[in-house]
């Protein structure tokens, strides 16, 4: 039997690929952009020209600017989540260690980055909070994401062993990330590593030293 395909189809195929991989390209060269230079000190053409983007076509992919910080947003969540994502998935260690090395993984990738940038969220909200309500609201719920994915740390630390039977992982996790944050920012204003030094002592010496 001869499968006869309509080159329409083809052609409406191809061209959704190609605007999936241009989108992608806005999001990603955004990204690298405005994690150094901050969202409002970006101009849509800046980020068009790194893409290798036709001036006028950011319209076609994004309702606004606004439209495109929430989507980079959601880019920037999945690199976390994913991150976590990948080191739950390691059988062979402990809860807790398998949170140390995730937390490890980001502080690496400060170090090599002269302790530049930060978390990108954290950026994005100390930045936009009081300036984009739907802005504000997005990273709200992206906090609440992160929180809940450390948490899994814990409740499967918990499950483990490893942590009381009683610990409110919500809470503690707060307590980490909230811990973690405030860390990051100060590593930018030192530009060395013992703002972490002192989340680590604190985190995996003290607060969940359970055995």
């Amino acid at each position: 039997m001869t499968l006869i395909v309509d080159q329409s189809t083809i052609n409406i195929q191809v061209l959704f690929m190609v605007n999936k991989e241009t989108k992608k390209a806005l999001i990603e060269k955004g990204a690298e952009i405005i994690y150094l230079k901050g969202f409002n000190n970006t101009g849509i053409n800046e980020i068009l020209e790194a893409a290798s983007v036709p001036k006028g076509s950011f319209y076609y992919y994004f309702k606004n600017k606004e439209d495109f910080g929430i989507q980079l947003i959601d880019h920037f969540l999945v690199r976390f989540l994913s991150g976590a994502d990948r080191r739950l998935s390691v059988t062979k260690s402990s809860y807790i260690e398998r949170l140390r090395v995730f937390f490890d993984d980001f502080l690496e990738f400060f170090k090599g980055n002269g302790f530049k940038g930060g978390c990108p969220i954290a950026n994005f909200s100390l930045e936009m909070s009081d300036l984009n309500e739907n802005i504000r609201k997005r990273l709200d719920t992206a906090f609440d994401q992160m929180n809940n994915k450390i948490a899994l740390f814990l409740e499967g630390a918990v499950k483990n062993g490893e942590l009381p039977e009683d610990l409110d992982t919500g809470l503690v996790s707060n307590f980490i990330l909230n811990s973690w944050e405030g860390a990051l920012l100060r590593i930018k204003l030192t530009r060395d590593v013992y703002p972490m030094k002192l989340f680590y002592n604190f985190v995996f010496q003290d607060l969940l030293n359970f055995n």
